[in-house]
């Protein structure tokens, strides 16, 4: 099916960037080789306007996921990293009017693992001023989600699944004048795609219908800072706004937070 070939595509990119694309904001001194290995468990939230049917109608795709990954720091001014992880997605507001029996989706949230990676670089460093680049690819392969059909004549059956990835990447400011904190401002292209599709089955009816969705706006502001109690731990908290132009008119601003804990050793 092509939802099949979709996913293994989408493992495939996973892999491939897992070394070449990037995390959280995470900075250190720019200078010469240094091999540090520094796992990280981190959780996210994210909330984002989805377009679908020719992008002429519009939802809201909700996500919580937990992340472990292992950041290897091979240079003090580059860092490339590997993400993997369980996420909770819910595709409430789909609408389905291809199968048999319409169906509006509100299911509620649905589990499926994730995967991807990221590149984290100081460019420029002036006092106690920093500039730095980061980017992160990310891929959810949700699971079958099956639901019964109720208010009919005949019992029926519905199996959902759904795929999205997220590649996010620009500059970032850090401020390394405060001791054990370092906060940072930044601007980041955010792109999300991917599909959902719906299987419906009814006595002898049956049907299925893909949904491919696309976030509403590409531009987010980024925001949050690095506490550093000790040389071997860091916590990250980070926060993006994302504005977007509504399909039925007016702006909508979506919203992101992550919560990262790093060890190094």
């Amino acid at each position: 099916m092509a939802i099949s070939r979709r996913r293994s595509r989408a493992f495939v990119a996973a892999a491939l960037l897992t070394w070449s694309l990037g995390t959280a904001a995470v900075f250190g001194r720019g200078g010469g080789p240094l091999l540090a290995w520094k796992p990280s468990l981190g959780l996210e939230y994210l909330s984002r306007t989805i377009v679908w049917d020719e992008e002429t109608r519009s939802s809201k795709l909700g996500a919580s996921f937990a992340l472990a990954g292992l950041e290897v720091q091979v240079f003090k001014s580059l860092t490339v990293s590997a993400l993997a992880g369980y996420s909770f997605i819910n595709w409430n507001g789909l609408v389905f009017r291809g199968l048999p029996f319409s169906i509006d989706y509100e299911a509620g949230s649905s589990g499926g693992f994730m995967a991807g990676g990221g590149i984290d670089a100081v460019v420029f460093t002036a006092g106690f001023w920093e500039l730095g680049a980061t980017g992160r690819f990310l891929a959810s392969l949700g699971s079958t989600k099956k639901l019964t059909i109720s208010g009919l004549n005949e019992p029926g059956a519905l199996e959902g699944r759904g795929t999205w990835m997220r590649l996010e990447a620009g500059p970032v400011v850090a401020y390394k004048g405060f001791e054990g904190f370092s906060p940072f401002l930044g601007g980041q292209f955010d792109r999300l795609w991917g599909a959902f599709t719906l299987d419906e089955t009814v006595k002898e009816l049956s049907g299925s219908e893909e949904k491919k969705i696309k976030g509403k706006g590409s531009f987010a502001v980024i925001g949050g800072t690095r506490w550093e109690p000790g040389p071997s731990f860091g916590l990250n908290f980070q926060v993006s706004l994302l504005p977007a132009k509504k399909v039925g008119g007016g702006v909508s601003l979506d919203l992101g937070a992550s919560l990262k804990a790093v060890v190094s050793f």
